[in-house]
């Protein structure tokens, strides 16, 4: 017989949902700057589908999530966090295969983004047992996913891509997470001899008003797509 699902209370519903307001808002801090490159790496991947309609990059954009909704439930500093690390506009980005698969295409998996500082931000603000309940009860598989995550990770590939500011923050990220799990950071061989060969003409890509062989831009695509096979997932 399956097995009855766990109730939780008011005072769990509020963690979580508090969780979710501190851990979206490290994460748009950090992605507003990253949306450009991921616009223009997403660009190269493969095309998997055809869809109907077609806006912006990877075949039809992903609108600004209205969060309204979420910030009232949240606590009020937490809220106003988040509210305020929202990007102001619609940054058009592709949807989740090919934005998760430009991430992973730089050696830097989205899994990373924000989530260390959020770990610590949510102990100053909801304290250890809340997050003793967010490691152990509410997200349990976090540090197996993130340990998977670690293997496709290159900081030395991913800080080419990212500005100083953007590059702290990653830096800080990795830091606590790795205090946090005890992670260690072994990248998968192959792969990691992929992002290397790959860098320079994803980097091409990424420059704004640049234009890259169509030969060229072929052979990027099929890398990318190895490099999806190593993963497992293109995205």
């Amino acid at each position: 017989m399956p097995e009855t699902p766990e109730l939780l209370s008011a005072e769990e519903k509020e963690e979580i949902v508090n969780f979710i307001g501190i851990f979206g808002a490290e994460y748009s801090r950090t992605l507003r700057q990253l949306a450009p490159m991921i616009k223009r790496v997403a660009d190269l991947l493969p095309q998997q589908r055809d869809r109907l309609m077609h806006k912006g990059t990877g075949g039809y954009s992903r609108n600004a999530p209205d969060i309204s909704g979420l910030v009232k439930l949240c606590r009020t500093d937490i809220g106003k966090d988040l509210e305020d690390c929202m990007p102001a506009e619609n940054l058009n980005l592709p949807r989740a295969i090919k934005f998760t698969g430009a991430l992973y295409s730089i050696g830097l998996p989205p899994e990373f983004i924000g989530t260390g500082r959020a770990l610590k931000e949510a102990r100053e603000k909801l304290g250890e047992a809340a997050c003793e309940n967010l490691l152990t009860k509410y997200f349990p598989s976090l540090a197996g996913d993130l340990s998977f995550a670690s293997g496709y990770l290159d900081l030395n590939v991913a800080s080419r891509f990212l500005s100083e500011a953007c590059l702290k923050e990653i830096r800080r990220d990795l830091e606590i997470v790795r205090e946090t799990f005890d992670l260690e950071n072994r990248p998968e061989p192959s792969y990691r001899i992929l992002l290397e060969m790959m860098q320079p003409d994803l980097l091409q890509a990424g420059g704004a008003g640049t234009c890259m062989d169509e030969e060229v831009s072929q052979l990027v695509c099929s890398t990318l797509t190895k490099m999806g096979k190593i993963r497992k997932a293109l995205g």
